[in-house]
C-alpha cells in the first residue's frame, strides 16, 4: 500500500512517550524523534497550488483548530507554515533529526508563552472625523474659505483633505503609542501587523508569559476605560506564537549554496559569526542609502540579503561540533532539507 502524503501542523516538545498518547486518544497523530514530535495527519494533497479559496479557508480553519486542541492538552507548539506537506514519515523524521538543535531551541523559547492579538478601531469613525475637522487650525482654514465660497479652488479642497489626513494620522499614532507603551509593560515582545483601513489604529500580536495573562487582560481593560468611548478593542487569543515562531521547511540544492557563498566571498567552510561579518562588510559598501548616485545598488543589496539568509538558515542545521558548516557539494547534499523560521 502506498503511503499517503503527510500534512504537518506543528512541532511539540514531549518529555516522555505517554505525553503523546493523550493526543493520539483525540485522533491527533504524531511522529517523534527523541523528545520532539511533529503533529501530522494523512492527506490526499501534496501542495496548496491547486486548491480553491474555499478549500484554502477550510485548511486554515482546520490547521488552527488542531493547533488549539494541542495547546488545550497542555503542549507548547511551534506552528508550521500553512500548507506544509511531506512525502512520508521518513521525510518528517529526517526534518526532525537534521533540524533537532534548532527546533529544540525554538521549542524552549516558546515554552510557557502565548500570543494575543489586539486590534483597536475607532468606535465611531464619523464622530472622530468631525472632531478632527473642528480642531483649531482646520476649523479656521475652513472658516476662511467659507467667507468667500465662490473662490474655493480644487487646491483649497485638497489642502483641507491633507490637513484632515495628517491630523487623523497623528491622532492614530498618539493612541497607538499609548496602547503599545502600556501593553509592553505586561508583554515580552510585540509584532505590529498591517492595519487594514483608516478605521483601524493597531493590529498587533503580543507575546506574553501564559502565567501573566491575567495582568495583560487587566491592562487591556484599563486601556479600554482610559480611551472611554473613543476606541473598540478586539482581543484574539490565546494563540500559539504564530507571529514570531512559525516554522517552514525549505529544500535547497548545491547551486543555491554556491551562489550565496560566492556573493559573500566565503571559503568552503564558515561559522555563523564569519557569515555575519562577511555580510556586514559587503552590505556597507553597496547599501542604497550610501550609494544614491550609483545604479544597481538596490539589486546588489537585495542579493546580499538573500545570500545571508540562505547561508544562515543552512548553517543552523548543517553546523558541526566545532560550530562550522561546510559548503562542499557532498556535505550540502547531505543537508538538502532545512527548517527555519518563516520570513
Amino acid at each position: 500500500m502506498v503511503e499517503k502524503t503527510k500534512y504537518i501542523y506543528g512541532i511539540i516538545l514531549n518529555t516522555n512517550t505517554s505525553d503523546t498518547s493523550i493526543l493520539r486518544a483525540e485522533g491527533i497523530n504524531v511522529i517523534s524523534y527523541k523528545d520532539i514530535s511533529a503533529v501530522v495527519k494523512d492527506s490526499d494533497e501534496d501542495d496548496c497550488l491547486n486548491l480553491t479559496k474555499e478549500e484554502m479557508a477550510k485548511m486554515l480553519v482546520h490547521h488552527q483548530q488542531t493547533i488549539e486542541k494541542v495547546m488545550a492538552n497542555g503542549f507548547s507548539i511551534v506552528p508550521m507554515k500553512l500548507g506544509t506537506f511531506a512525502d512520508s514519515n521518513h521525510e518528517i523524521e529526517n526534518i526532525l533529526s537534521t533540524g533537532y538543535p534548532f527546533i529544540k531551541n525554538i521549542l524552549n523559547e516558546v515554552d510557557g508563552k502565548i500570543e494575543i492579538n489586539i486590534i483597536a478601531l475607532w468606535s465611531d469613525f464619523g464622530i472622530t472625523l468631525k472632531e478632527i475637522s473642528e480642531e483649531k487650525e482646520i476649523h479656521e482654514f475652513k472658516q476662511k474659505l467659507m467667507s468667500d465660497p465662490a473662490n474655493i479652488t480644487i487646491d483649497d479642497q485638497k489642502k483641507i483633505g491633507i490637513m484632515i489626513g495628517t491630523a487623523l494620522a497623528k491622532k492614530k499614532k498618539d493612541y497607538a503609542d499609548i496602547i503599545h507603551k502600556d501593553l509592553s509593560t505586561v508583554s515580552i515582545q510585540n509584532v505590529p501587523h498591517e492595519v487594514m483601513n483608516d478605521q483601524m489604529l493597531i493590529n498587533t500580536a503580543f507575546l506574553i508569559d501564559q502565567n501573566e495573562q491575567g495582568k495583560f487582560d487587566n491592562m487591556v481593560d484599563e486601556l479600554n476605560s482610559k480611551c472611554e468611548d473613543k476606541l473598540n478593542f478586539r482581543y484574539v487569543g490565546p494563540l500559539p506564537c504564530y507571529s514570531l515562531y512559525t516554522l517552514e521547511v525549505e529544500h535547497i540544492d548545491f547551486d543555491d549554496i554556491q551562489w550565496a557563498k560566492n556573493k559573500l566571498a566565503l571559503n568552503d567552510t564558515a561559522n555563523l559569526k564569519e557569515i555575519k561579518k562577511a555580510y556586514k562588510s559587503k552590505a556597507l559598501k553597496v547599501h542604497p542609502d550610501k550609494n544614491m548616485d550609483k545604479m544597481g545598488m538596490d539589486e546588489k543589496f537585495h542579493d546580499l540579503n538573500i545570500a545571508y539568509k540562505t547561508l544562515t538558515a543552512y548553517c543552523m542545521i548543517a553546523v558541526n561540533s566545532e560550530g562550522y558548516c561546510s559548503f562542499m557539494e557532498d556535505d550540502v547534499n547531505n543537508n538538502t532539507t532545512i527548517i527555519k523560521l518563516k520570513d
